[in-house]
C-alpha cells in the first residue's frame, strides 16, 4: 500500500463529497469471463457487506452488459466479436 500523505475529495453514491487520505494499492482483479483488470485502487473503509467497489474506471474500461432485473454483469459482446 502506498500512503500518498495527501487528502483527496471523493464523491459518494448519494453525490455527497468527502475528503479521504489518499492511500492506494495496485490490484489484479480476476472475474469469471472478464479479462484481468489491473489498476491502482483507493483504500477506503467499506460497509461490511462489500468487499470491493470497482467504480466508474472499471465500468468505462470493461463496458460490461448489466442486467439490472437479474442483477448480473457480463462482458460486453460487441457485434461481430463472439469470442468473448
Amino acid at each position: 500500500m502506498i500512503d500518498h500523505e495527501v487528502e483527496m475529495p471523493i464523491t459518494l453514491t448519494n453525490q455527497q463529497e468527502m475528503l479521504v487520505l489518499k492511500r492506494t494499492v495496485r490490484l489484479h482483479v480476476f472475474m469469471d469471463t472478464f479479462p484481468t483488470y489491473v489498476n491502482d485502487f483507493l483504500v477506503l473503509s467499506m460497509p461490511e457487506n462489500c468487499d470491493v467497489l470497482l467504480g466508474m474506471s472499471w465500468l468505462k474500461t470493461t463496458n460490461p452488459d448489466i442486467n439490472w432485473i437479474e442483477e448480473t454483469v457480463k462482458p460486453c459482446v460487441e457485434s461481430g466479436n463472439k469470442d468473448l
